[in-house]
């Protein structure tokens, strides 16, 4: 029960993630075929996060497809561990801007930046969920 509360939750905010992106690319005059250019030439820091989510999520989903479910939590932990920790740097990183302007800028001047950690964030809220979807459906292992 608490496995489909968790896989429900991040499936909301998976949803919301992807609102947000597309609302702050089309804020920035970018197009959905715009996505996979943004992804690529984002902020290092924050490619490496996505980098890492996208690892931890395959340790994680690798691990439970052996039955250590243990270590796949970990996995999975480390998946949505590191795509807020790449979103809230993006974030920072966004703001930091704002805040080193003194005119008043448009939003969609600075959209791109919070689109790139709306980005990271669904790559660690996508692998978070596949490795929970995998780990409800395996039973654990008697004996």
């Amino acid at each position: 029960m608490t496995l489909r509360i968790l896989i429900v939750g991040l499936g909301v905010a998976w949803l919301a993630a992807l609102a947000g992106v597309v609302w702050m690319m089309m804020l920035a005059g970018m197009r959905p075929h715009h996505a996979l250019s943004a992804f690529l030439y984002m902020d290092m820091v924050l490619q490496a996060c996505a980098v890492l989510s996208v690892a931890s999520a395959a340790f994680g989903i690798f691990n439970g497809l052996a039955g250590a479910r243990r270590r796949a939590v970990f996995g999975v932990a480390g998946a949505f561990g590191w795509g807020v920790l790449g979103a809230g740097l993006g974030v920072a990183s966004a703001r930091n801007g704002l805040f080193c302007t003194n005119d008043p800028i448009a939003f969609a001047v600075y959209a791109p930046r919070y689109a790139d950690a709306l980005i990271v964030l669904l790559v660690g809220l996508t692998g978070a969920i596949l490795g929970l979807a995998l780990l409800g459906r395996r039973s654990p292992r008697q004996g």
